[in-house]
């Protein structure tokens, strides 16, 4: 297995012990993985979750324009 693939596999293990509440994720664009407080950078790619998602009437996430990698994870 790729090491990317590892790492990438080892961080959703990490994230999994602690599942938090958390609103509607809305990102628009590269920047907003940064800024939006649901993200970490793991080895290049922005790795999103797991959340449990809260009040979210419409889109729990909705990510938009965006060029970078991401993984979004589930609980």
């Amino acid at each position: 297995m790729k090491p990317l693939v590892m790492l990438l596999i080892s961080a959703g293990i990490a994230f999994a012990r602690n599942v938090n509440s958390i609103g509607p994720i809305h990102i628009t664009g590269n920047a907003g993985f940064a800024t939006c407080g649901c993200a970490r950078l793991v080895g290049g790619v922005w790795v999103i979750g797991p959340w449990s998602i809260s009040g979210a009437p419409g889109d729990g996430v909705l990510i938009e324009n965006v060029t970078v990698p991401f993984q979004l994870l589930k609980t």
